[in-house]
């Protein structure tokens, strides 16, 4: 549960540029939130380095759904 409106927590949710003030472990680098269209995220390592991780955007209901699908890029 997250002390906050929904409203709130969804604009954070969007606001990729500020992703790895609350989640450094998997931050967007390229792409938005937009129905079909592909993100690829940079995913922390506990070596330190980086993988490249890409998603797509399956389903995006406004404020309320954000259902993504993908995976480690080999």
């Amino acid at each position: 549960t997250i002390a906050a409106d929904p409203q709130d927590v969804w604009s954070v949710l969007m606001e990729v540029e500020s992703y790895e003030e609350w989640n450094p472990a998997l931050v967007p680098v390229d792409g938005r939130f937009i129905q079909d269209e592909e993100l690829t995220y940079r995913m922390s390592q506990p070596d330190g380095g980086t993988v490249a991780v890409k998603s797509t955007v399956r389903e995006l209901i406004d404020e309320r759904k954000l259902n993504q699908y993908g995976g480690i890029v080999t």
